[in-house]
């Protein structure tokens, strides 16, 4: 059997037609359904934060409680290459500056 699902459309439409800004939706169709929507990326994790809470509360395997909206995901990893263009700069432009100091004595 395939397990089911909530879709987030379903939950971000419902959130947005009443105006909040986090949902966390429990569902129950002889199998446990939980999912989350939050309004901006700090809500949807939130909103996760507290689905996960839920799923351990139920005593789902701690492999299903630890879920993150895509977007949240998606901001991390483009946060993480960032800094990492960030420190590649930082040591371009120190050896810019120890260049500059070598020719200068």
């Amino acid at each position: 059997m395939s397990k089911p699902r909530i879709p987030i459309k379903s939950v971000r439409d419902f959130g947005k037609a009443h105006g909040l800004t986090h949902v966390i939706v429990f569902g129950y169709s002889g199998l446990e359904h939980v999912a989350t929507w939050g309004k901006t990326a700090a809500n949807a994790a939130e909103a996760a934060d507290l689905g996960n809470r839920l799923k351990r509360a139920l005593n789902w395997p701690e492999s299903l409680c630890n879920a993150q909206p895509a977007r949240v995901l998606n901001l991390m990893d483009a946060n993480a290459r960032l800094r990492d263009r960030v420190r590649r700069l930082e040591q371009e432009l120190q050896a810019e500056k120890d260049a500059i100091a070598a020719a200068l004595v």
